[in-house]
């Protein structure tokens, strides 16, 4: 489809209403201009007089190169000049959140398409956060751009140069910290541009658990006993699950805590508190929902 639009030297329709132009529009047939005035830019012309003397489908709207009008069967504005709407570039992100383990190098990774054949010069790539709009990485004029990158990133991000043109737009994302955990915009410009967002997730597995007892001697059936169950520098909170010998749930008797170290990873603390019968069993069962990795202790206690 064609569309006109209303003034020589305004910019084109790519997603975003166009400047308004400053001079060069044409007097409306028929009618000389207006006392020092020859464009539409003075002031707007006499609509009566538009109205008598202008077919239907030719009358033009108003403020120029704002809107179209909107008159069957065909788009027009008063002005000459055409543009042509292009499709936008073609880009592909994920659809699942990215998981990536605290400490390792992740691909998040951003490929586009463009028709017909372009050069490295032609490319740019503009990696941020998706929140808080802080660059991550960039790349034109065939050179990183790293100038405006945010802190924390320094020294860690790089694409792919050799495979731009082949339509990788990737970001690698070296040793991984809790702080990277977040959403990540990915915008490419080659004749025209896009941009979609993804989901950047950070795991790491918990120690194996331990457990330890208070009161730790001279216990008795009937007594109170408080088994406290610690594991370390895991992430996300895992999910903790205490068990008896038989596999019978004790959750409900539970009190968990979560403390973060410097590096944004968690300790989790879980108490349990029971009466303690002979022969005691219990199954202390933490589980990382990212990883699906559980790490678990057991341990009896016998009573005198």
């Amino acid at each position: 489809m064609e569309f006109h639009r209303v003034c020589r030297g305004s910019s084109t329709l790519h997603g975003r209403p166009p400047d308004l132009p400053s001079r060069g529009c044409s007097t409306l047939p028929g009618r000389p201009p207006d006392r020092g005035s020859s464009s539409l830019l003075g002031r707007p012309p006499d609509r009566q007089f538009l109205h008598r003397r202008l077919p239907r489908s030719l009358r033009p709207c108003w403020p120029p190169c704002l809107r179209l009008c909107r008159r069957p069967p065909r788009l027009s504005l008063m002005c000459t000049g055409s543009v042509h709407i292009r499709a936008k570039l073609e880009l592909q992100v994920p659809d699942q959140p990215v998981v990536a383990l605290h400490g390792n190098d992740v691909t998040l990774n951003c490929s586009f398409s463009q028709a017909g054949s372009f050069n490295l010069s032609d490319v740019s790539v503009f990696w941020q956060l998706t929140d808080t709009k802080r660059s991550v990485h960039g790349f034109w004029m065939e050179r990183d751009q790293v100038i405006e990158q945010a802190e924390g990133y320094t020294n860690r991000t790089s694409l792919f140069p050799a495979e731009l043109t082949m339509g990788n737009a990737s970001l690698l994302l070296q040793r991984v910290v809790v702080a990277d955990e977040g959403s990540y915009t990915c915008f490419v410009r080659v004749q025209e541009y896009n941009s979609a967002a993804l989901l950047l997730l950070v795991a790491a597995p918990y120690s194996k658990p331990e457990v330890t007892l208070e009161p730790e001697s001279n216990l008795r059936p009937g007594d109170e006993l408080a088994l406290t169950c610690v594991a370390y520098g895991g992430y996300p909170k895992a999910n903790v699950i205490w068990q008896d010998g038989s596999g019978r749930n004790l959750t409900d008797n539970i009190t968990t805590s979560v403390v973060a170290n410097e590096q944004g990873l968690f300790t989790m603390t879980s108490v349990l508190t029971v009466v303690l019968e002979p022969n005691s069993s219990f199954n202390c069962r933490l589980i990382n929902p990212l990883l699906s990795e559980e790490r678990s202790i057991f341990v009896t206690v016998t009573g005198w």
